[in-house]
């Protein structure tokens, strides 16, 4: 995720219902936060992506095909 500079971020992967499926704490150490997360046990379908700081959050839409 583009623009999360130098901070503690917590991730969190949710299902269109609202139900959390994934959650973790992360650091990112530039201007990007990369995570490789496997996602090969969940179903097809769309999952929202949310990346908190302290002082930001921004949310992607993933699709599962």
């Amino acid at each position: 995720i583009h623009g999360i500079r130098n901070a503690e971020a917590r991730i969190t992967i949710s299902d269109l219902t609202g139900k959390e499926i994934y959650s973790e704490n992360g650091t990112s150490s530039t201007n990007n936060l990369t995570k490789e997360i496997n996602m090969a046990g969940y179903p097809k379908g769309i999952y929202l992506v949310k990346v908190r700081t302290e002082q930001q959050s921004t949310t992607k839409k993933l699709v599962l095909q």
